[in-house]
């Protein structure tokens, strides 16, 4: 099987989500030594093959898959993009799950654990080195028009150094953003930014800024290359899991429509007659193959 990773149907192979038991994604901090040692010779492997250079192509074409609502520039312009505010969850739950599915045909027993910054404040111990080089930008064709040529990343991390973001995130904030029982849309609004909620502010702490430059996390063309996007990527997931499981917030849905729903380039099977995911085939984690290790929320407090 495989999924579309670009309009010129370039193509990796991916188990099909309905296929296999559902897996768990535990917290990192619970890991073993050898299911963390297992983790990065995965992500290493994709790296070194090419294939996380294309997530990283992917992830680029914002105005493309329009999977963001805010694009923070490097000189520190902020644009909104309205119209993009629902899609974010639903797309990213699709672009965690063909990932992780990438990392199991290197290691079939890794999945992708998730950083709880809201308990464990710091950068994990065992991702401080985790930096691997070979990674490529997105062509300029292909990106956002603020991209170069493409080229090698070198991960950069200057955490808590951002003027937006130099302080940790806010417990309470977050808290009240998953405990809720609003309405999707603004629930998402909130989770992602407004315009720095948990998810943006992540982003920006981690990468930080140092002498004008901006580190990996905070720069959405670059982001992917740092294994530390695809755990606060896994806990925001978790985030929208534990409010989905609210009894409130069960029914509540993104509100998308024809193709506003789909979330391009990720295909159902693998193939264009089965077309590509959407954001009711994203909102279910088991029917997508996965759940996480708890949905306690006690820890933050």
């Amino acid at each position: 099987m495989k999924f579309l990773i670009s309009a010129s149907l370039l193509a990796i192979s991916f188990w099909t989500f309905s296929s296999y038991a559902v897996v768990v994604r535990k917290d990192q901090a619970n890991m073993s030594k050898s299911e963390k040692a297992l983790f990065k010779k995965a992500y290493l492997a994709l790296a070194e093959n090419g294939t996380l250079s294309e997530f990283v192509k992917i992830h680029a074409k914002m105005k493309e898959y329009k999977m963001h609502s805010l694009m923070l520039y490097p000189n520190g312009k902020i644009k909104w993009f309205p119209k993009n505010i629902e899609r974010f969850l639903p797309w990213h739950r699709a672009l965690l799950s063909v990932f992780e599915r990438e990392l199991q045909k290197i290691e079939p027993d890794v999945t992708i654990p998730y950083w709880d910054w809201l308990k464990d404040r710091e950068i994990p111990k065992w991702l401080l080195e985790l930096k691997p080089t070979g990674v490529l930008t997105a062509p300029q064709k292909d990106c956002c028009d603020f991209c170069t040529v493409r080229e090698p990343i070198v991960i950069n991390r200057f955490p808590g150094t951002h003027p937006l973001a130099h302080h940790k995130v806010s417990r309470a904030n977050t808290l009240r953003i998953v405990n809720s029982t609003w309405g999707y849309k603004r629930f998402t609004k909130h989770l992602e930014g407004h315009p720095f909620g948990p998810h943006n502010h992540i982003h920006l702490w981690v990468g930080g800024k140092k002498k004008g430059r901006v580190g990996t996390m905070a720069d959405v063309t670059k982001a992917p290359a740092d294994p530390i996007f695809w755990l606060h990527h896994s806990m925001i997931d978790r985030l929208w899991a534990i409010w989905q499981k609210n009894p409130a917030n069960v029914n509540k849905k993104p509100n998308l429509r024809e193709a506003e729903a789909v979330m391009a380039p990720f295909s159902k099977n693998g193939d264009e007659q089965s077309g590509f995911h959407t954001s009711e085939s994203s909102n279910d984690i088991e029917d997508l193959g996965y759940t996480y290790d708890n949905f306690k929320t006690k820890s933050w407090k």
